[in-house]
């Protein structure tokens, strides 16, 4: 699985690390943000994620 698959939101692996569902699609670890961070999964602003799906959507330009 790509990290990042320009288009395909759900293959994406950044996308499933952002949802905590990375372990479905072969993956492992925490979700991301890690708690290391000093943030966790749910600290993650809702519009951060909806801006990251967008973005994937959009074809993930730089």
């Amino acid at each position: 699985m790509m990290l990042v698959a320009p288009s395909d939101v759900d293959g994406s692996y950044l996308w499933h690390k952002v949802n905590g569902t990375q372990t479905s699609v072969g993956g492992g670890g925490g979700a991301m943000p890690a708690d290391g961070m000093g943030m966790s999964l749910a600290d993650l602003d809702p519009d951060a994620v909806d801006t990251i799906r967008a973005w994937i959507e959009c074809g993930a330009p730089p």
